[in-house]
């Protein structure tokens, strides 16, 4: 049982000439914007930052398939509250996170802690790739470098591929469907059950809009090549406000 508490954060340079990397950063500007235009547009995805989701799937432990459900808001690339309900081998197990700034607690059951250290750098870590594939706003903050990688295959689909290279080591590979726009998979490298480094393969498809923006329905997640997650969006509504007191502690 010793992985559980990590599941909470479950649910992303070869050196050259000047010309050429300039030429690779307009490039990776270009899959950008043509991305951010198919899922509603920089202003749509701005209000989109907060936003409200509920999902239902599996997730694989120890190598068996169990039913999990969630819900969560979302706030921005540094605050986030998300309650999961797992059914492992019949047992219900009430998993409960909060990132709130620059800190984190947890509670599985009745236990509740304090994250910290590399368990809090990596929950705030997904919460930059969530965000990142939800809205791909964040890949327009200051500091963060894109460059264009060699296209690839997704799906049996042609996907323009970039690099991201964002601060704090939040370095991730993102593939766009090269006639939509859309993203169509992240891979980057999380913190595993046991506190290994392993690397993550998420794809995103079914994209239907709600409340302006397109929002990936089916989510397939594997680690180290190997199944791990699959989840359904059930809703995903955007909000334009939210209240700071649901990031301040676990109710």
């Amino acid at each position: 049982m010793q992985p559980i508490p990590r599941l909470a954060l479950s649910l992303l340079f070869l050196v050259a000439p000047a010309s050429a990397l300039f030429a690779a950063d307009k490039a990776a500007d270009a899959v950008v914007d043509k991305a951010i235009a198919a899922l509603g547009g920089a202003e749509k995805l701005a209000k989109a930052a907060n936003h409200r989701m509920t999902s239902k799937g599996s997730i694989v432990i120890n190598g068996e398939k169990n039913s999990v459900s969630s819900k969560a808001l979302y706030s921005g690339i540094d605050r986030m509250r998300a309650d999961l309900e797992l059914n492992v081998g019949g047992n219900l197990i009430d998993i409960s996170m909060v990132l709130n700034k620059t800190t984190g607690r947890r509670r599985l059951n009745d236990n509740e802690m304090e994250s910290e250290g590399a368990q809090l750098a990596n929950d705030f870590r997904n919460l930059f790739l969530h965000q990142t594939a939800t809205t791909l706003l964040p890949l327009r903050e200051k500091g963060v470098e894109l460059k264009a990688l060699a296209d690839e295959m997704v799906g049996g689909k042609p996907a323009a591929v970039i690099e991201v290279v964002a601060p704090e080591s939040k370095k991730c590979r993102i593939a766009f469907d090269k006639e939509s726009g859309l993203p169509v998979r992240l891979t980057a490298e999380v913190m595993g059950f046991q506190g290994e480094t392993i690397e993550q393969e998420v794809e995103f498809a079914d994209y239907k809009e709600s409340g302006g923006v397109k929002k990936a329905m089916k989510v397939t997640t594997k680690r180290g090549g190997e199944p791990f997650i699959e989840s359904e969006v059930l809703t995903f509504d955007p909000v334009e406000r939210v209240d700071d007191e649901e990031f301040s502690k676990l109710d």
